[in-house]
């Protein structure tokens, strides 16, 4: 991913990290502007059916939970063959 591409309806802002299961973007919304963090799957993962079904488990068990320390999931898609969830987050520590 590059900093300014739009993926769905969001473009993308800062790599923030990366792990195990691929990166974290932070990212805002096209037209309303909200800010997100964006998980996307690493590319070594995508053809492996079984981490592409842990990466929507881990979707909807975040989606279930409700913390003022946890990042509600707001949206999982895939686009071109990789995998992508979001998580609706209120401020950023721009470091």
């Amino acid at each position: 991913m590059m900093i300014g591409q739009q993926i769905s309806h969001w473009i993308i802002e800062k790599k923030l990290g990366d792990g195990g299961m691929g990166e974290v973007w932070r990212a805002r919304h096209a037209v309303l502007e909200h800010p997100v963090a964006i998980k996307v799957m690493a590319d070594k993962l995508l053809t492996e059916d079984r981490f592409r079904a842990r990466f929507l488990q881990e979707a909807t068990a975040q989606a279930r939970l409700q913390h003022p320390h946890i990042i509600g999931v707001c949206d999982f898609f895939e686009e071109r063959g990789v995998y992508y969830l979001s998580g609706l987050t209120t401020s950023w520590t721009d470091s």
